[in-house]
């Protein structure tokens, strides 16, 4: 017997009747504010003029440690959003009881250190990497941090699948035999795919995958689960989704091209649909007589850091003679450091530790409000060469030039190749200075740089009409009776 289920969230019965709806799985959704929100919340609007509606299961909303109310209003009228649950599992009180047992043993410790003398002080311990790339995954029988993330890269996928299975419970119930059409899920989190998969085999509607990053072939892995278990147990999770998807969609085109050769038999239903930027500019709002601001907002993670920027920062300045308030750069997000040292000390120690500012987390229409005052929007590098941040289809509305750091192997680098982007090498400090100098020359000679949202090939709704091409090519095919 299905339980009735209430939205948290439904827009109305404005409009017609959508000729159909899809059930979406989506841990990312609004009102949260992360960056995997945005995906779907945007994707919406285009739905709903292909005639579709969407029933989105997402993490429930008391969950959220932040989130923005006005996001749904966003959404159309075709949506409706459910809360699923993520309590803690036994494996979470298992960790808190290990927790609590490992903290009461060092307490029982003896403090050998206190007797020792003080010439025997032993050396600052070595700081952990946040993040290791696949070439360093290693597992030493030895080493306690091995068992750890071999642990970890088991719990993470668990405790994942466990919300996954409710989602996939929960849009059971809400399915109506020729009402709902297909099944889309949305990751990371990536085991969202297999109550995805579970979901589509119940209902017998054809199943569409969104890699918004690689899963089983990330380049890069945060240091917590950074173990060669991670990628061989994620990668069966991968491959039965993929097998039984009817399309699967990657955010880049070299994402897409990875997938389609690790999995050369569903090459033919691999889609790119990168992000895309949404239409309009944003106001610029530069602060009367302020410094030319070299602005990042979001956060720094998986060795993103900022040490070269400020390295040539401090060069320009020199070169220049250039005093704070004059120029800097000012970094917004929930990360203030990297690897244990802290944005501010780095760019201490490049010199330009009066030119750096540090604002909090604040909201997405703070954030925009900040990029807003900014004459240069920054986008880090990163390892993960087949993704493309989404903050720089954000950056792309802002009349600011963009300075990106990114090798020419990376999809960033191919998406701004050609375009007026300045783009950088991320260890190349004399490109990066030259780049600084050559903006803030221009800015001197009262140079307004135009948005890149203008070029087509950026906007999101070209991207969302091949999505929606294809869910509808697939939706036709699953409505032809089958012969027999």
């Amino acid at each position: 017997m299905k339980r009735a289920i209430t939205p948290f969230y439904a827009g109305g019965d404005a409009g017609p009747r959508p000729r159909g709806r899809i059930l979406l799985l989506s841990y990312h959704f609004p009102p949260a504010q992360t960056a995997g929100a945005l995906r779907w919340q945007k994707l919406a609007r285009f739905a709903h003029e292909r005639g579709y509606g969407l029933d989105v299961l997402t993490l429930a909303p008391a969950a959220l440690s932040m989130k923005d109310e006005a996001s749904l209003a966003d959404l159309p009228a075709t949506v409706r959003v459910y809360a699923v649950s993520d309590p803690p599992t036994a494996l979470d009180h298992a960790e808190r009881l290990a927790s609590r047992a490992l903290h009461a043993l060092r307490r029982l410790r003896p403090k050998a250190a206190a007797s020792a003398p003080a010439s025997s002080a032993r050396p600052a311990p070595l700081v952990a990497k946040s993040s290791y790339a696949r070439s360093e995954l290693r597992f030493e029988a030895g080493s306690l941090a091995s068992w750890s993330r071999a642990y970890h890269s088991v719990a993470m996928p668990t405790k994942e699948k466990g919300w996954a299975l409710r989602a996939a419970s929960r849009a059971q119930d809400l399915f109506v035999p020729g009402e709902h059409r297909m099944v889309v899920a949305c990751g990371p989190p990536h085991m969202t795919f297999e109550g995805a998969r579970r979901l589509s085999r119940r209902c017998g509607i054809p199943l569409v995958l969104d890699f918004r990053d690689a899963w089983s072939f990330a380049e890069r892995l945060p240091a917590a689960f950074a173990s060669p278990l991670w990628p061989r147990l994620v990668g069966y999770y991968e491959a039965r989704a993929v097998r039984q998807a009817s399309l699967v969609v990657m955010n880049t085109e070299l994402a897409c091209r990875a997938m389609q050769a690790h999995y050369p038999a569903a090459a033919a239903r691999v889609l790119a649909v990168p992000n895309g930027c949404d239409e309009g500019t944003v106001a610029r709002a530069f602060e009367p007589g302020g410094p030319f601001r070299i602005a990042y907002a979001g956060s720094i993670y998986l060795d993103r850091s900022p040490g070269t920027l400020f390295r040539a920062l401090a060069r320009v300045v020199r070169e220049l003679g250039l005093a704070p308030g004059e120029i800097e750069v000012a970094f917004m997000g929930a990360v203030a450091e990297v690897d244990g040292v802290s944005l501010e000390s780095e760019a201490a120690a490049a010199g330009v530790g009066p030119y750096f500012r540090q604002l909090p987390l604040g909201t997405r229409k703070q954030a925009e409000r900040f990029l807003a005052s900014a004459h240069v929007l920054l986008n880090l590098h990163q390892d993960t060469h087949m993704a493309i941040p989404s903050k720089v289809f954000e950056y792309m509305r802002h009349e600011a030039a963009l300075l990106a750091l990114a090798t020419p192997d990376s999809a960033t680098y191919h998406l701004l190749e050609g375009t007026r982007a300045a783009v950088a090498a991320p260890d190349d400090v004399d490109a990066i200075a030259a780049a600084i100098r050559r903006l803030f020359d221009a800015h001197r000679r009262g140079i307004v740089p135009a948005a890149l949202a203008g070029d087509p090939r950026f906007s999101r709704r070209h991207q969302a009409e091949r999505l929606f091409d294809a869910l509808e090519r697939l939706d036709a095919g699953a409505q032809q009776p089958t012969s027999r």
